[in-house]
């Protein structure tokens, strides 16, 4: 309530609310939407595929990483609508004022946000994944340039607040974030073909779509277990 992100509420629809934890050992309220997304009329901006974005990258050896902090909660609910997001805690039942983690059409909206703010970068020295910014380069003084022009359009938008998307990124390969495969490399043994296509195929180290066992896909035949 502090920041403004949310008011307390007499909503006659109510949401249950968990907190899980986060990369940096802090909290994050997360609600369960389900009931209302299914009844929302679905925003489907096109997201990027993380192949394409790793490609742009290709030659640049300078890389400068932003993290929108609480990327979301930049966007104001529509007045008249905060009803519908309202959660109960111990403390009583509250309603967000901004944008909430789970809520359907989030995730696009914000998309298209930092598509249109930084629409001039893109393709030339900027790639975006939601909160995720990358500005890359293969000259320092030019790269300078255009990390300082990212900064002066999020500012202008009042949107403040390297390892990118679990990828390793160098002017060569991308690999993939160590941290990220530990779990993988202590999975269990398959005893089932379910649990062969539970496996997530492809994250072994390298980017999947130079990898010959790269994810799964929908008509591709499973690998032997």
């Amino acid at each position: 309530m502090e920041k403004g992100w949310v008011r307390e509420s007499k909503s006659p629809c109510v949401m249950p609310m968990i907190i899980v934890p986060k990369k940096d050992k802090s909290w994050r309220m997360c609600m369960n939407y389900h009931l209302i997304n299914a009844i929302i009329v679905r925003y489907r901006h096109p997201i990027p595929y993380l192949d394409d974005l790793l490609d742009e990258l290709h030659g640049a050896c300078i890389f400068s990483k932003i993290d929108m902090q609480s990327g979301y909660h930049h966007i104001c609910m529509r007045e008249s609508d905060e009803w519908k997001t309202a959660f109960k805690t111990k403390f009583g039942l509250y309603e967000w004022l901004v944008m909430p983690f789970r809520l359907t059409n989030v995730p696009s909206m914000f998309m298209r946000l930092m598509n249109h703010v930084l629409r001039n970068l893109i393709g030339c020295c900027t790639v975006i994944y939601f909160d995720d910014i990358l500005v890359y380069y293969e000259c320092l003084d030019d790269h300078v340039r255009h990390v300082h022009q990212v900064l002066q359009f999020l500012k202008g938008k009042s949107l403040y607040e390297v390892i990118y998307l679990g990828f390793f990124v160098d002017s060569q390969v991308n690999y993939v974030d160590k941290e990220k495969v530990k779990a993988i490399k202590s999975w269990p043994t398959f005893r089932s073909v379910s649990e062969c296509a539970k496996f997530p195929w492809g994250l072994d180290g390298k980017n999947p779509k130079r990898n010959p066992s790269r994810p799964l896909r929908k008509g591709h035949p499973m690998p032997p277990c």
